[in-house]
């Protein structure tokens, strides 16, 4: 029974698979690329309070009442006053930016390309 599915398999057939194995890896590499050579930009009321490495686990007090978190390549704020807390549901991130209005926090990231190319501009 085996042998007579591997007898039908087509050129086109082992083409896709191919394909398919190489999207997966690159998709791969390219989601986990660059998690070492990003940075967390923390802003609080529109200046910037520092520049963190994800490489580098480490707690932040943004001010008084929040706090994020760094660990994993990822970050989060781990504690919020704000009245719904969606900036602490969010949860971990290490690609999109976290935004917490009521307490204007803005954790932007970027990668070491990014870092390169905001300079030169």
């Amino acid at each position: 029974m085996l042998r007579t599915r591997l007898r039908n398999i087509t050129v086109a057939d082992v083409f896709l698979i191919i394909t398919i194995l190489f999207g997966a890896a690159g998709s791969y590499y390219y989601l986990n690329n660059g998690r070492s050579n990003s940075s967390a930009y923390i802003y609080y009321r529109n200046s910037l309070i520092g520049i963190y490495s994800l490489a580098q686990e480490q707690t932040i007090q943004i001010n008084a009442e929040c706090s994020a978190e760094i660990m994993n390549g990822k970050i989060r704020i781990a504690s919020s006053d704000c009245p719904d807390k969606r900036c602490v549901k969010q949860g971990w991130s290490n690609k999109m930016p976290i935004i917490c209005l009521p307490n204007q926090i803005v954790i932007e990231i970027r990668n070491q390309k990014e870092q390169q190319m905001h300079i030169l501009h």
